[in-house]
């Protein structure tokens, strides 16, 4: 993987880091853009990352049969993270699943009008379910 992380952004993450108190990783995720749907439960976001897949595999048929997925770089912790995706780059704990390396390719994560980005982006796509 050729993704770096341009010295703002890592300074910017780093200071987010320090001010949580379990141990962080940065994380790029797949989603998918439209209207929010509220699920029923609580504290969706302290649940594991498996528990919301495994949701997400349940609900995939309420999906319409063309979506638009696109892509946000944020933070979460380490421990909801599925340790065989954890990479350090340009001294950055990271979470990118195997499927994203290849998408994301040669890019640099900016820091940018108080938002991390791609540069160059990293475009959207339509996704059609059978």
């Amino acid at each position: 993987m050729k993704l770096h992380i341009r010295p703002s952004a890592a300074e910017f993450i780093r200071r987010r880091f320090e001010s949580e108190s379990t141990e962080m990783v940065l994380v790029v995720t797949e989603f998918v853009a439209g209207s929010l749907r509220e699920l029923d439960g609580e504290n969706w976001d302290k649940r594991p990352t498996q528990d919301l897949e495994k949701l997400a595999r349940q609900r995939v048929g309420e999906l319409p049969s063309k979506v638009m997925i696109e892509y946000a770089i944020g933070t979460t912790e380490l421990s909801r993270v599925p340790a065989q995706y954890v990479r350090v780059i340009d001294g950055i704990k990271c979470c990118f699943p195997d499927e994203l390396i290849e998408a994301i390719g040669e890019r640099d994560i900016v820091f940018d009008k108080g938002v991390l980005r791609f540069e160059p982006p990293l475009e959207s796509y339509e996704l059609r379910r059978a």
